[in-house]
């Protein structure tokens, strides 16, 4: 005769440095919950594991508080557990008073009774293509700020050339740029760095640099100009690195590249925040909404209306 199975369900309430853990009684038997606080060291979440399965929990929730839940959610993965993310947003909607023994029990209650729904989380590999594409998107904007002090500089020695030069460390600038820390101040020499579609405007790169850069120029100018070069050399890196992991996935990827629009950077980034299995979605309206490109819907009163979409950003991040 088979054993029975009973589901037990656990409410993880997470913070910082410490984890409320509430028990609920393993379904269809009396009892009270149990309750204990653990701290948020790997080996003290490693004793939080062993103990769960040691009351033979089966499903745990717990709320996606920034990025504490992560190291929780990597500890107790693939250990037997059912696990849910949820919204703090949700779990807010439904609570009363608040305290976390009081929260992470109702966590536990909410997910017993079936009123949570489960956020998306993909695949460990998944997980680090995302991290990796956030960390990309951040040292392109870091990037993008050294860029203002930069083109200050220029102006403030009278030199024009983001005046004529659309991007001012595109390949011409970055040419001109190296030639000025080298000490070359002639803007006739200047001026034969040009490049590209730059080469028509060859007099007026000329004349943009008739200005009164100088050592004291010079000088303020390195420091910037490294840091920025240090910045593209990490994204170039990242990219690489992103592009070997995602080699699999090839097929993809190109197909993405199909739709107008979408480049290889894009189809990166729908890849990695979608994952390349759609069935985790039950259909694309399902999809579009979880992705913040559909309107939602609010109903009041007798009174509908259509709700905005998710206020996004640059899915690429160049500037």
């Amino acid at each position: 005769m088979s054993e029975v199975v009973y589901r037990r369900y656990c409410g993880l309430d997470v913070h910082r440095d410490t984890i409320v853990v509430c028990v609920l009684p393993r379904v269809g038997q009396s009892g009270t919950a149990i309750r204990k606080v653990y701290r948020t060291f790997r080996n003290d979440l490693t004793r939080m594991r062993g103990w769960l399965k040691l009351l033979k929990v089966t499903e745990i929730a717990m709320e996606s508080t920034g990025v504490y839940w992560r190291p929780v959610w990597n500890v107790l993965e693939e250990h037997g557990f059912r696990l849910l993310l949820v919204n703090p947003a949700q779990v807010k909607a439904l609570q009363g008073r608040k305290s976390d023994p009081r929260d992470a029990q109702r966590i536990a209650e909410y997910l017993q009774d079936g009123r949570l729904d489960p956020s998306f989380v993909p695949p460990q590999e998944i997980r680090e293509w995302r991290q990796m594409l956030r960390h990309r998107l951040s040292l392109l904007q870091q990037r993008g700020e050294v860029h203002n002090p930069i083109r200050d500089l220029f102006e403030t020695a009278s030199s024009k050339l983001s005046s004529v030069a659309s991007d001012l460390l595109g390949v011409t600038g970055r040419r001109i740029i190296e030639a000025m820390l080298a000490g070359q101040d002639s803007p006739e020499l200047l001026s034969w760095k040009v490049r590209g579609r730059l080469r028509k405007k060859e007099k007026q790169v000329k004349e943009s640099l008739k200005g009164c850069f100088n050592e004291f120029h010079r000088m303020l100018l390195k420091a910037p100009y490294r840091h920025y070069q240090f910045l593209s050399e990490q994204v170039q890196t990242l990219e690489a690195e992103i592009e070997r992991r995602m080699q699999p996935y090839a097929r993809q990827i190109a197909a993405l590249q199909t739709i107008p629009g979408v480049d290889q950077i894009v189809a990166w980034h729908l890849l990695a925040e979608m994952g390349p299995d759609m069935s985790v979605f039950p259909d694309a309206d399902h999809c579009a909404s979880w992705a913040g490109v559909s309107p939602g819907s609010c109903e009041s009163g007798g009174n509908s209306g259509v709700a905005a979409p998710k206020k996004g950003t640059s899915i690429c991040g160049e500037s």
